[in-house]
């Protein structure tokens, strides 16, 4: 019997391909680009005294440095809060999102964590202008929040033992502001402006990213910067890194879902030699990286 070659279709089905996540994919790969211009590259978060000092030598070393901090500070601190903060920017919820950057600002512990903080969310509020993200328009009431929302500080907890993975619904389809329209930047702008992860959960948001893989990107995004910084300073090889990354990488869905199953009241970690070495950092007499 003669074989028949399959069909191939001669248009592109591009709603068949927005609706598979194509663009909200593109999107999220976007946000965490060593490319954006936030300034991530000249950040090393204490690595480069802990390298000076002698904490951090080989390969190993970083791994478990990274391994550390990915497992406290990222997993108890950075992601639970990422979540609730694409919350409030689904829900149009300026104040929202401006109580969950003091609670993520008081978990830096040190000034150079919280400046970088703010200066990397200040140069992240000025490219969502320049995307189109936050434009001037009449200011309109916050979006109230629905039932599920609403529970959110004290409710979700029952809402888990019920058989719930997530205590945090997707975006639906079509909230997204970045296809459909931009935030006003008079009530955004400000509160934007002091803290990178709130812009980047703004960004996720508007471009219907779920919050399960906005999490994954920052969490990803997060690790291979402090990576290439390391890179550079102990120094190491290229595919020495690279490995480091791989391994790391494997940690994070995990961790991940860890962090979306939190309470408010579990949210919170203590770093001890992530504070010492960015405060050590602070004073030190030769350094190419700003933390």
């Amino acid at each position: 019997m003669p074989t028949v070659a399959p069909s191939i279709p001669t248009t592109l089905d591009t709603t068949t391909i927005a609706n598979e996540g194509a663009l909200p994919l593109l999107r999220l790969m976007h946000l965490v680009s060593p490319s954006l211009p936030i300034g991530a590259f000249t950040y090393s978060q204490g690595i480069e005294w802990a390298v000076e000092s002698g904490w951090i030598r080989t390969a190993d070393g970083l791994e478990g440095w990274l391994s550390d901090q990915l497992h406290r500070a990222v997993a108890h601190v950075d992601l639970p809060l990422l979540a609730r903060m694409h919350a409030a920017a689904g829900a149009n919820d300026p104040a929202a999102m401006d109580g969950w950057i003091d609670w993520l600002l008081a978990c830096r512990e040190t000034a150079e964590l919280r400046l970088e903080e703010a200066n990397r969310g200040r140069a992240l509020a000025e490219l969502l202008v320049a995307w189109g993200l936050l434009a001037s328009s009449e200011i309109a009431p916050p979006k109230p929040l629905s039932p599920w929302e609403r529970g959110w500080g004290e409710g979700h907890c029952d809402r888990m033992s019920q058989g719930c993975d997530f205590p945090i619904p997707p975006l639906p389809p079509g909230e997204g502001r970045g296809e459909g329209g931009p935030a006003d930047i008079r009530m955004w702008k400000p509160v934007l402006a002091r803290s990178q992860a709130a812009g980047f959960a703004f960004a996720a948001a508007a471009w219907d990213v779920p919050v399960r893989e906005a999490l994954l990107g920052y969490a990803w995004g997060w690790l291979e910067n402090l990576v290439l910084a390391a890179v550079k300073i102990i120094p190491l090889g290229q595919t020495q890194g690279q490995q480091v990354l791989r391994r790391l990488t494997a940690e994070i869905p995990q961790l991940v879902a860890g962090a979306l199953a939190l309470n408010d009241g579990e949210i919170g970690a203590s770093s001890p030699a992530l504070a010492i070495a960015s405060s050590a950092h602070e004073t030190q007499y030769t350094r190419l990286f700003r933390s």
